[in-house]
């Protein structure tokens, strides 16, 4: 499963000087309420595409046919 870190808490993770346990403490849930999700394009299921689009948010009518669930 992967891990979220907070901006704080991702920076002690890339410090070379840290002691493993100090690690440990870090993994623990990402709040909810500061997660925030949107719809992408379907591009992303094609691991050949790699640009910064991906990330973009789309709006509703332009996702295309073929979802898995139907939005109200």
């Amino acid at each position: 499963m992967p891990v979220i870190l907070t901006a704080e808490a991702g920076e002690t993770w890339l410090l070379s000087d840290v002691a493993p346990a100090e690690l440990k403490e870090l993994l623990v849930p990402f709040p909810a309420p500061e997660m925030k999700s949107f719809p992408v394009s379907s591009r992303v299921n094609h691991a050949e595409v790699n640009d910064v689009e991906l990330v973009k948010p789309i709006e509703i009518e332009e996702m295309t046919t073929g979802m898995l669930f139907e939005l109200n």
